[in-house]
């Protein structure tokens, strides 16, 4: 019926809608949650960082996001611009961008000696 029709145009477009608007936010909220946590790992357990929160979370903040673009930048080239296996050019940037990651943290983000327990 009609009844029937419309209710299903209306049921596809507002899980379309909802669906295209929230996966973007989710994405989002997943990348920030995800960061607060690597930060608050990486601080106590990898560095054992005591500087201060107000120091070194705007540079891991500056790295997150340098990362991230730098991510997207470098898999644009080696899968569209090189034609590489996508999958080969997200393993060769992962593995990269862990590296230059950690090696900025070490001497950059939790600068300074590491205390010991």
């Amino acid at each position: 019926t009609d009844e029937k029709s419309a209710r299903a145009v209306a049921s596809s477009f507002f899980r379309y809608t909802l669906g295209s608007a929230l996966l973007p936010l989710c994405n989002v909220l997943a990348r920030i949650v995800s960061a607060s946590v690597n930060y608050a790992l990486n601080r106590r357990y990898v560095f054992r960082d005591k500087n201060s929160v107000m120091q070194s979370a705007p540079r891991y903040a500056l790295l997150a996001g340098a990362i991230l673009c730098a991510n997207t930048l470098i898999l644009m080239l080696l899968a569209d611009v090189l034609h590489l296996n996508r999958y080969a050019a997200k393993l060769a940037t992962e593995a990269l961008l862990f590296l230059v990651s950690w090696t900025v943290q070490k001497y950059a983000v939790f600068a300074g000696k590491p205390q010991t327990r």
